[in-house]
């Protein structure tokens, strides 16, 4: 790895000339992520000039990350970011075959397992990331990554697919990303693997223990604000997105170029919806409303918001959604009812209390289609007697059909 001292140490003084500047202009902050790379890097002493004025910016039991790798990872460093209230790490392991080390110029020279009994002796809470779709990787040899990172125990996984960008080594090379039957196989197997050993994909890349999720980059897929510092870092404030210019030799000498985006209503909900689907929760009707103002199903099925307009539903258009035509009125294309739930309730406080008082035989989903009756769910022709009648019948008729091949 090269690493320039001189330009280290500029590179850190605009970095905190650009802390001072945040602290400034920003109440204290939940998270902070220390990344780009390879801060590690970093010489013991603008280790600590660093931490010392990002330290400042964080909210009492904030997440504070720090981005690692173990070549650069020394005990001495180690003590610095647990001084400095580091409470998070995020390792790049990316592989533990030494043909993919050498392939990507990373062989260690170091005993790994050794390297990160050390991590593990400042630090229970840390990332390891995993890169996948390697050149002819077998399902074998991603098993065999997957088993090496768990004997660590790591808090968190990331995983990435081998993306090769022009002018990379990897493409000079002439090699290629994989294909993505080839891709989607190997993710497949990740995915399983780690939730058979209690890992749990929260977001597309990452997956965690309960309770070990990374709140920083939860943030990003919320789609909500945060500021960012240093070069070819993005950030989201003020219905401005921006990216700081890649250019070390412009930042030193004090230039902050960005490329910005003020972000319009249309490119609002777009980054939304992509962002929070990235998430395996996705995001609920009524975060979108208040987020976007807006609300989800009826600016997209603009007869339905008519139709409300006009007070034409007894119900709300829940129960349009549900039920369908009724007195002339064409059906729309129906989303799923237990998406629909959690909103309905949030928005319909009477029906949310009656749920809690088990009012309803079969949840609240019966009131949006059918109503209130006697402050209960009617079945019409599906209460429990009713349906046990239809049970008991229908086993008459196997039980006929089955005499019959006799």
């Amino acid at each position: 790895m090269l690493y320039f001292p001189k330009i280290a140490r500029k590179y850190i003084c605009n970095l905190i000339v650009d802390l001072k500047k945040v602290k400034q202009n920003f109440n204290k902050f939940k998270t902070i992520y220390i990344g780009g790379g390879t801060p590690s890097s970093l010489s013991i002493s603008l280790l600590e000039n660093l931490l010392k004025y990002a330290s400042t910016l964080l909210l009492k039991n904030g997440e504070f990350t720090f981005e690692a790798n173990l070549d650069s990872l020394t005990e001495e460093k180690l003590k610095i970011l647990k001084k400095y209230g580091v409470n998070r790490l995020s390792i790049g392991i990316e592989t533990s075959s030494n043909k993919y080390l050498s392939l990507m110029n990373r062989e260690y020279d170091f005993d790994i397992n050794k390297k990160m009994e050390l991590v593990k002796k400042y630090f229970t809470n840390f990332n390891l990331d995993l890169i996948y779709g390697l050149p002819n990787e077998t399902l074998l040899e991603v098993k065999k990554d997957l088993e090496f990172i768990l004997n660590f125990k790591p808090k968190h996984i990331s995983i990435y697919a081998l993306e090769v960008n022009p002018n990379s080594k990897f493409y000079i090379d002439g090699i290629k990303e994989e294909k993505d039957e080839i891709l989607r196989k190997q993710y497949d197997f990740v995915v399983n693997f780690l939730k058979k050993n209690g890992y749990n994909r929260y977001e597309v890349s990452n997956f965690a223990l309960k309770g070990y999720k990374s709140r920083h980059n939860i943030n990003y897929w919320k789609d909500n604000e945060y500021v960012a510092i240093g070069t070819s870092s993005s950030g989201f404030i003020d219905n401005i997105r921006y990216v700081n210019s890649s250019s070390i030799s412009d930042y030193i000498k004090g230039k902050r170029n960005k490329e910005t985006e003020i972000i319009t209503k249309t490119s609002d909900k777009t980054y939304y919806i992509l962002t929070n689907l990235r998430l395996e929760e996705g995001f609920k009707l009524s975060d979108y409303k208040r987020k976007i103002n807006e609300d989800f199903y009826l600016s997209r099925y603009p007869d339905v918001a008519k139709a409300v307009k006009n007070k034409e539903f007894e119900n709300g258009y829940h129960h349009y959604i549900q039920c369908g035509k009724k007195e002339g009125r064409q059906p729309v294309p129906p989303i799923p009812s237990n998406f629909i739930e959690g909103d309905y309730l949030e928005l319909n406080p009477d029906v949310a209390k009656a749920v809690k008082n088990k009012q309803f035989v079969s949840g609240a989903h019966h009131y949006m289609i059918y109503g209130w009756k006697d402050n209960r769910k009617v079945c019409k022709d599906d209460s429990s007697a009713a349906l046990k009648e239809k049970i008991m019948k229908l086993e008459g008729k196997i039980a006929k059909a089955k005499d019959a091949l006799k």
